[in-house]
């Protein structure tokens, strides 16, 4: 595989970025937000970051009211450094359902933030990159009648664990798309309102409601031959969060979205399976960002000195109130020519510890 150099540093966005303060209503914060996926980024009055605010995690998980104060229910998404490569970003975007995440340099600072968004376009602008992808989507696809009711597409949704659904008509032919934004609308007033702000409330059932007062007429659809690059390109256009992939009669046959993208790029990281082995404590609750450091530093080092196996141990010394105190490291890489080279470190912080670690082993392989 070539190289892919793309990193966060070159996704950053540093302006314009949707903030919010702490003693902010939940109302005020989702006011700015059109997406499922979106993010408003907290800070405190000295403009120091605290989390964020998103619809899927305030309002579909948690159901929390309008008038819920910002600082009780603010979430810390994955962090990401200037160094993190696309399929860490795209990872991270998968795990959390996040599509706007921070992004911090080497001293733990506030740098910006990387989206969906800024990531699909620089995609786009790599041909190289894109014509690397390998997209897959959810098993089969599953439609749902046009005479269908509200309930009976909410179940369904629910039961397939899918947040949208192709409408078609009784011979199978699309005629639109209900998502899961579309059915919470039913679920709350004011109706006439369709931004976020209105849709936390007071819920009002409407789910006995025909499906066909609901669902979206114009739905944005590619042929089956469409490649990656089309797919990317139709979403940053039309600004959409899928596409329904039809036959020549207008039959759904498929659907690509964010999430199966994200996947696609995902699935570019050097392979490391059986490579690196860690070991963390049970109360370590950082791995996804431990395997970012570990993954990214094999891929630099295999380059250029091939490498059999990294055997890495993260333990964690707890102080009286069993809170983590310190952390030790003990590495061993073992070259595919049998040579190994073993670090060791311990610090009060668990990612300067890691870094310094493989910082060491890179030292003795250079």
């Amino acid at each position: 595989m070539q190289e892919i150099n793309l990193t966060a540093k070159d996704l950053l966005k540093q302006n314009a970025i949707i903030k919010c303060t702490p003693d902010q209503s939940l109302s005020q914060a989702l006011a700015a937000l059109n997406r499922t996926h979106d993010a408003a980024f907290v800070f405190d009055q000295k403009d120091k970051y605290l989390g964020i605010i998103n619809p899927y995690l305030a309002v579909f998980k948690s159901k929390h009211s309008g008038d819920t104060k910002i600082a009780g229910i603010l979430f810390k998404p994955p962090q990401l450094t200037l160094d993190s490569y696309i399929w860490d970003v795209a990872k991270f975007m998968v795990d959390s359902r996040i599509y706007f995440l921070p992004v911090f340099s080497e001293k733990n600072e506030f740098s910006g933030v990387v989206s969906v968004n800024r990531l699909f376009d620089a995609l786009r602008r790599r041909d190289d990159i894109v014509k690397m992808l390998s997209i897959t989507t959810k098993g089969e696809l599953k439609t749902v009648k046009e005479n269908s009711s509200l309930e009976q597409a909410f179940n369904l949704m629910r039961d397939k664990k899918v947040s949208r659904l192709p409408v078609v008509d009784s011979h199978g032919h699309l005629l639109g798309i209900v998502t899961r934004f579309d059915i919470q609308a039913a679920f709350t007033e004011p109706m006439e309102k369709q931004r976020w702000a209105s849709r936390v409330g007071q819920k009002s059932r409407y789910l006995d409601q025909p499906l066909r007062n609901y669902y979206r007429k114009i739905v944005i659809t590619a042929p089956v031959d469409a490649t990656a690059a089309r797919i990317i390109a139709l979403i940053l256009d039309k600004q959409v969060g899928s596409v329904v992939i039809i036959d020549k009669n207008r039959v759904p046959v498929g659907i690509v979205t964010i999430y199966d993208l994200l996947k696609a790029v995902d699935l570019l990281r050097p392979r490391s399976d059986g490579v690196i082995d860690i070991q963390t404590a049970e109360d370590f609750t950082n791995n996804a960002q431990l395997e970012e450091i570990l993954d990214n530093f094999y891929a630099k080092m295999d380059r250029f000195n091939p490498v059999r196996h990294i055997r890495f141990i993260l333990d964690t010394k707890h102080n009286a109130a069993g809170k983590p105190s310190r952390y030790s490291t003990h590495a061993m890489l073992t070259l595919r020519r049998g040579k190994q080279y073993i670090a060791k470190v311990s610090d009060y912080n668990w990612k300067k510890a890691v870094r310094k670690t493989v910082e060491k082993l890179r030292k003795q392989l250079t």
